[in-house]
């Protein structure tokens, strides 16, 4: 992979020097990490960059998405919120778009039930009567590591007694996956009552879960290929660790936003130029909100501190935030997330219907336009 490219200009609040400091204040945390990987078990709270080598659950996981899929499977209901399927829906939709809900063509689809909502379900419901003709077209897939979610609990048990009495209580339970804590009370109910159960590791955070059974099972059953997911988490995992920061992507960003943080920039925006990865975004505010966001420090002093985060989507919101981020109030930060220009298929014909309106668009595949736009 290349090496990551530093640009500084003269009005810049990051002097390279400082950068370098920061990045050097960093490395004996990053060896700890380091250290940890060649340990076994999920024993401190940065055990989850072990999951994506985590061979006994991938086989789990692998074991029991072949006993629960079939080729009538039309539907895999995620029911969780927060870290419970926020990572999930963001390497779902990344793939897939939410344009997806559309495409009749293809199953099986995930559909996620997050917060309480009368209408949502109501529309679930509409869905499942009209297009679900027995229980091997579905599968649900509670997902709550403490086990006592409020909203996954309610609409689980709305959920359940819907479908109950149109496709029985033995064969609607043999659809029925429940992912959390070993020692919560939602592990110890849904082993009573005979349920696949997949567990999520004690010590791992639910927002870094997403490479535990929470995103990996469903993310399998709906057939992407989560090896090569993994390989790719592997990969990233490796640059992570390196204590050079031209090396290491998730170095140089902690270090650009401590160094904005501490010149009064506290608001982060992730622009992202590709819209399939708004639910990415949205996935990136929790971990720096859940994380960052503290009312003490370690010590137990009261500090208030965090940085906020926002998503914005390329090109629409040039259209209405932009202006406010890029030439308002000097208070942030912002990160452009955007993909090659390798997608030669989709063009604008040469001939065009409105002529004379752009014509630089003519003959042009619409990722390089979506490029130039960002670039300008």
């Amino acid at each position: 992979m290349k090496d990551i490219d530093f640009k500084y200009k003269e009005t810049s609040f990051v002097d390279v020097n400082d950068l370098a400091i920061v990045a050097g204040s960093l490395r004996t945390y990053i060896a700890r990490i380091k250290k940890d990987l060649e340990t076994e078990g999920y024993n401190t709270p940065e055990s989850f960059t072990k999951l994506v080598s985590d061979s006994k659950t991938l086989n789990d996981i692998k074991k029991l998405v072949d006993k629960k899929k079939n080729d009538s499977l039309k539907y895999i209901i995620v029911i969780g919120i927060g870290g419970s399927s926020i990572g999930t829906r963001a390497i779902y939709e990344g793939l897939y778009d939410q344009i997806d809900a559309h495409n009749k063509g293809r199953f099986p689809k995930i559909i996620f039930l997050k917060t309480v909502s009368f209408k949502r379900l109501e529309i679930l419901k509409n869905i499942i009567s009209r297009e679900v003709k027995n229980s091997d077209e579905i599968l649900i897939n509670i997902v709550s590591k403490s086990g006592d979610t409020i909203e996954t609990n309610a609409n689980f048990e709305a959920l359940y007694a819907f479908l109950e009495p149109r496709f029985g209580e033995q064969k609607l339970r043999d659809r029925i996956i429940v992912t959390t804590a070993r020692n919560s009370n939602l592990y110890k109910k849904a082993n009573k009552e005979a349920f696949g159960i997949l567990e999520v590791p004690e010590r791992v955070g639910g927002r870094y879960s997403v490479f535990s059974a929470v995103g990996l099972f469903p993310l399998a059953l709906c057939g992407i290929d989560i090896e090569e997911i993994l390989d790719g988490a592997k990969k990233m995992r490796g640059m992570c660790v390196e204590k050079n920061i031209e090396k290491n992507p998730a170095l140089a960003s902690a270090s650009l936003m401590h160094l904005y943080y501490h010149n009064d920039i506290n608001i982060h925006n992730s622009f992202f130029f590709a819209p399939e990865l708004e639910s990415l975004g949205k996935w990136y505010k929790q971990l720096i909100g859940e994380s960052l966001g503290k009312e003490k420090n370690l010590n137990g002093e009261v500090v208030n501190m965090g940085i906020t985060p926002v998503v914005s989507v390329g090109s629409i919101d040039l259209h209405s935030v932009a202006q406010l981020y890029l030439a308002g109030p000097r208070d942030k930060m912002t990160t452009f997330v955007y993909q090659p220009d390798n997608n030669k298929v989709t063009k604008i014909p040469d001939e065009v219907l409105f002529d004379n309106l752009n014509d630089s668009i003519k003959g042009k595949n619409l990722s390089g336009i979506m490029n130039a736009i960002l670039k300008s």
